[in-house]
């Protein structure tokens, strides 16, 4: 199966005291297969919004979203997703972490399962301890082998590196790349970073303010392993900067 998910004319409007607010408007967006997609955007201009509807946690008010041919109406093992927040259970171990999902679905091999993920994110030594005896970025790699447990076949990442230090976001960065690679699955990222969506991505979608619309995909055509600071890598940061600096009201 080729894993192929669509936004067509996806809009989404929440009611308040003030009235209608427009999150995210007229999205358009085909991501490809084992592709890592990267969204960046002004604050507030949508980005969650969208990946949580994608996961099926918040629905479209208009506008449809479909993965391997079927509408997104709810969340699915399909989906898998981790939060900028670890949202690891403290009273689970890491190992019970990861098998909450298959556990979930009565899966009968779930320890095998969530072994083989925990070794896969290097942290198998680790799995009878829980979230309070681990750093910020272990706790993130076990929600990343908690998500890919259940074998989605697109991974919904909501700046997931957000809360932790530069070093250990790069060293994070580098892991998700070798994941990725060792499982190829479909990935859709969202990031503040400009840095982290050019080390990442093969694509990179820059949203509007709000109402969130996509104003442009810009693809990443730079070999891996990229070097942060190439000229290459500076050119294309420099294209993006500027198309999000576009998005935020002048001052004065």
């Amino acid at each position: 199966m080729n894993h192929k998910l669509t936004l067509r004319n996806v809009s989404k409007t929440y009611n308040s005291e003030e009235g209608e607010i427009k999150a995210v408007e007229h999205i358009n967006l085909e991501v490809k297969p084992t592709e890592f997609l990267c969204i960046v955007g002004p604050s507030g201009c949508g980005k969650t919004t969208l990946l949580r509807m994608v996961a099926g946690l918040d629905y479209p008010t208009s506008g449809e979203i479909i993965l391997d041919g079927a509408h997104v109406s709810g969340p699915s093992p399909d989906r898998g997703m981790v939060f900028q927040e670890f949202s690891l259970f403290p009273w689970r171990t890491v190992l019970k972490n990861v098998e909450f999902g298959l556990e979930i679905r009565g899966v009968q091999e779930r320890r095998r399962i969530a072994e083989q993920y925990l070794e896969l994110v290097g942290l198998l030594d680790f799995k009878n301890c829980y979230p309070q005896e681990l750093s910020g970025g272990m706790k993130q790699r076990v929600a990343i082998a908690r998500a890919l447990a259940t074998n989605p076949s697109v991974l919904l990442m909501d700046e997931p590196f957000g809360s932790v230090d530069a070093q250990t976001r790069n060293v994070l960065q580098e892991e998700l790349l070798r994941i990725w690679e060792r499982t190829e699955k479909t990935i859709m990222f969202v990031t503040h970073s400009v840095d982290e969506a050019v080390y990442l991505a093969d694509r990179v979608a820059v949203m509007s303010a709000r109402p969130g619309r996509i104003i442009q995909c810009m693809k990443i055509d730079i070999p891996r392993p990229r070097k942060r600071t190439s000229v290459e890598t500076n050119v294309i940061r420099e294209k993006l900067l500027t198309l999000l600096v576009s998005q935020y009201p002048r001052i004065g």
